[in-house]
């Protein structure tokens, strides 16, 4: 269900965004609409379904003003910056930068004394790097504004699974599961991505873009089905992660990109792969795969 998910997600956001498919080029406002439908479900399911996630603690306004809202500032424009990058770049070089974000998770993790830098780490960092560096090099549509773009949010996802792992840690926040975690983020990340809405997008010109031309019903049913699939991925990570193990989830996680590279390519066609472009993608997941099994050991 994780994979199903997440790739749905990907496929769905690249032909919203992109300017070859849809080209609605309001990204922000459309993660402003999904962080608010995902607060929505949250709270129907802590209230009808799952009451026993309900959060038993608030975080203290040190705690929230240190923690929460830099979290929720970062995941947000994490999640905004990738949606926007995807109007101009491919599915599959958004996917091969993404995949350089366990090297900022370790860099953010040094600073937060999460983790002790080690010359193992150290070189694992060099590895990742050098297969991303060669992938981005040998782009042959390579787009500034859409590279910058999903590289600050791949900086971005990096230290906002950081913080998440310092919220999850302690239990005094009252964040120890996804459905409690989204009650509090969620109003963060939405107001926070409205506002750039409002200050980057023209919004009142949205009436003229090609998905309005559907109608109320197909708008509506475009956007709250993007809102309704980020929930259910979000889930079944917390699924996958209760029944299995971090480890086996980051493990996945590599073959997802793989997954994803290779259907981006068969259904949208989008990007060439070089041979310099395969040696740089196995780098890269050579690395993280590596990292996974020194976290075994």
């Amino acid at each position: 269900s994780w994979y199903s998910t997440s790739l749905g997600l990907s496929i769905y956001n690249k032909w919203l965004f992109s300017e070859k498919h849809m080209n609605f080029a309001y990204p922000l406002f459309v993660s402003t609409l999904h962080m608010f439908i995902q607060f929505g479900l949250a709270g129907l399911c802590v209230t009808f379904v799952w009451p026993s996630m309900k959060p038993t603690r608030i975080p203290s306004k040190e705690d929230y003003f240190l923690k929460v809202l830099p979290c929720g500032l970062a995941t947000g424009f994490d999640i905004g910056l990738s949606n926007s990058s995807l109007k101009v770049i491919s599915l599959s070089f958004y996917t091969m930068v993404k995949s350089g974000a366990p090297v900022f998770v370790l860099m953010f993790a040094f600073l937060f004394g999460l983790e002790k830098p080690t010359w193992k780490l150290t070189g694992i960092i060099a590895i990742i790097v050098s297969g991303v560096l060669l992938m981005v090099g040998t782009e042959t549509q390579f787009n500034w504004q859409g590279y910058v773009e999903v590289q600050s949010a791949t900086i971005l996802s990096g230290f906002r699974w950081s913080i998440t792992q310092i919220l999850l840690a302690r239990a005094s926040l009252g964040m120890n599961n996804p459905l409690a975690t989204s009650l509090f983020l969620a109003p963060v990340m939405g107001i926070s991505l409205l506002v750039a809405s409002l200050c980057v997008e023209d919004v009142k010109g949205m009436a003229g873009s090609a998905l309005f031309q559907t109608g109320p019903l197909g708008v509506a049913m475009a956007l709250i089905f993007g809102g309704v699939l980020a929930f259910l991925m979000v889930m079944a990570e917390f699924q996958l992660i209760s029944v299995s193990s971090v480890v086996a989830f980051s493990v996945a996680g590599v073959f997802k990109e793989v997954l994803t590279i290779a259907v981006s390519l068969a259904i949208f066609k989008d990007g060439q792969f070089t041979v310099l472009k395969v040696c740089g993608l196995v780098l890269s997941l050579g690395g993280i795969g590596y990292y996974n099994w020194v976290r075994i050991q």
